[in-house]
């Protein structure tokens, strides 16, 4: 396959396969290139990932060739990951969307790191169209509310078979004002399953039979209300990918983010070391890492209690439990 030829720059870039099969990547640069960048003829890499940190440094250098280039060996690259990852019996963590709205998926999901994260393979996306269970020539998904009232419910009938199409053991969550607040504890809990499936409510929300016949557990983002529980969705499922293995670049990166560890984070700072008279604090800058740590601890449990009263009082709870669970006395 041929990525790029010399009419339209300084490389002929292409993909090849040896005579056992494996597939090499080639870039061959023109001669006035190489003198005028300092480079080599020829350049071949193992794997897509690798040609592609090579044409972004030939792209460093001076090389010139078609801005496409890059996208095309980049989708080489996440495509070799995920058969990669087949390959090895990796099974991806699975999400099932249920929605009135399946185009909302995979969203801003499939950006950023969640987006790389998709097309590697190391999760899955699969909206499920709500209106395809009804029954009714219209497709109908909702009622009126029994015993009178504003607005329409969805019908326990059209859901449950909505989800019973895609039952596999996997949790499965409502979103729902009336649900439980979601906590970084259960998206650990969830981030380490087999993946989730996700109900989006509308309307006035869901026939409450629903939840007495079926294994749902019912989750609520905030004290706020929404046109849907797509948006929900999409916060829950955001907020459980980012932890998957491989997703983020530090497998340490989380581990001192607001709620790991019960507290609020602490405040951050970067460069410009002044700005409009504002300094960074000392101590930030003082390269004595236990001083950070104790300063950055401290202002987590300051910013903590006077923020989020309530998640101080559960942090305090939890600080003054004895292995066994019984509370220890504080002088």
């Amino acid at each position: 396959m041929s990525y790029c030829r010399w009419s339209e720059g300084d490389l002929h870039a292409y993909a090849s396969h040896t005579a056992d099969g494996v597939r090499r990547y080639v870039a061959q640069v023109a001669e006035p290139a190489m003198e005028r960048c300092g480079v080599e003829a020829e350049y071949v890499e193992d794997s897509a990932d690798a040609f592609l940190a090579r044409l972004k440094w030939l792209k460093a250098r001076g090389c010139e060739f078609p801005a496409d280039v890059v996208p095309q060996i980049l989708a080489a690259a996440l495509e070799e990951a995920r058969l990669a990852r087949l390959a090895a019996g990796e099974l991806p963590w699975a999400a099932t969307i249920v929605t009135l709205y399946p185009e909302m998926f995979p969203g801003p999901l499939g950006t950023s790191l969640a987006g790389r994260a998709l097309g590697e393979g190391r999760w899955s996306c699969e909206p499920v169209q709500l209106r395809d269970f009804a029954t009714d020539k219209h497709r109908s998904v909702d009622d009126t509310p029994a015993g009178g009232g504003a607005g329409m419910v969805l019908r326990a009938d059209v859901v449950a078979a909505a989800i019973d199409s895609v039952a596999d053991g996997r949790p499965v969550l409502a979103m729902t004002p009336r649900g439980r607040p979601l906590t970084q504890e259960r998206v650990r809990e969830l981030a380490k399953g087999p993946g989730v499936t996700v109900l989006c409510g509308r309307f006035e929300g869901f026939d409450e039979r629903l939840f007495e016949a079926r294994a749902i557990e019912e989750v609520s983002i905030g004290d706020y209300i929404l046109s849907g529980g797509e948006m929900g969705a999409l916060v829950l499922l955001d907020a459980c990918i980012r932890l998957l293995p491989g997703v983020m670049g530090a497998a340490s990166s989380g581990d001192d983010e607001s709620f790991e560890t019960g507290l609020l984070e602490y405040p951050h700072y970067t460069r410009p070391q002044i700005w409009e008279g504002r300094t960074i604090p000392q101590v930030l800058r003082s390269g004595d890492h236990a001083k950070i740590d104790a300063w950055r601890k401290r202002r987590a449990e300051i910013d903590t209690r006077s923020r989020r009263p309530d998640l101080w009082e559960r942090h305090e709870g939890a600080r003054v439990q004895s292995p066994s669970g019984a509370r220890r006395h504080e002088d």
